[in-house]
């Protein structure tokens, strides 16, 4: 049936996605979030916002070395705090990730950026999950929400300097 040859290129996918994920390394927590600092505070003076990134952006961090870098509740709330761009969208996000001396894995992670109201799609969310999902034909580990929840579109892993690359590079200079 065409349903279970779609089910097997799926789990293959998500195979390939894993490996993917097995074999990225990014910077440790701490370094990670001063890179992330550091981006985030050249694009706000840059364009002029009023973004406090120095107390936005959180980490969080247990014994066990894994790590949680935060902006903000991914949500669809506007009033939850959020790095507001020069159209108005709103970025918000939170990056997991276990460190291993002077390199970290990736685990999850999830960046939104919510539109200014009345434009379409409403929103672009990238998601990366911490394990496989039991259905990798409608939930591949690392994919894009188009402004639905519902659904959700394959890409391959990026990194979190990688995503917020497409963000302010790509999506806001469309707004």
């Amino acid at each position: 049936m065409l349903i279970d040859a779609a089910k097997v290129r799926a789990l293959i996918l998500d195979a390939t996605i894993a490996k993917q994920v097995d074999e990225l390394r990014v910077s440790p927590s701490y370094k990670l979030r001063s890179e992330m600092r550091a981006y985030l505070d050249k694009h706000n003076r840059g364009a002029g916002t009023k973004n406090n990134v120095f107390d936005q952006l959180k980490l969080l961090s247990n014994p066990g070395g894994v790590s949680l870098i935060n902006l903000g509740i991914p949500s669809l709330d506007r009033t939850s705090e959020a790095f507001i761009l020069p159209s108005g969208s709103r970025l918000t996000f939170g990056v997991t990730i276990r460190d291993h001396g002077d390199t970290a894995s990736l685990i999850s992670y999830r960046f939104q950026i919510q539109f200014p109201q009345n434009h379409h799609p409403s929103y672009l969310r990238f998601d990366l999950i911490h394990r496989q999902h039991e259905a990798p034909l409608r939930e591949s580990r690392c994919h894009l929400h188009p402004g639905t929840g519902d659904i959700r579109i394959p890409i391959p892993v990026l990194t979190p300097l990688e995503i917020l690359d497409r963000i302010f590079f790509v999506f806001e200079p469309s707004i």
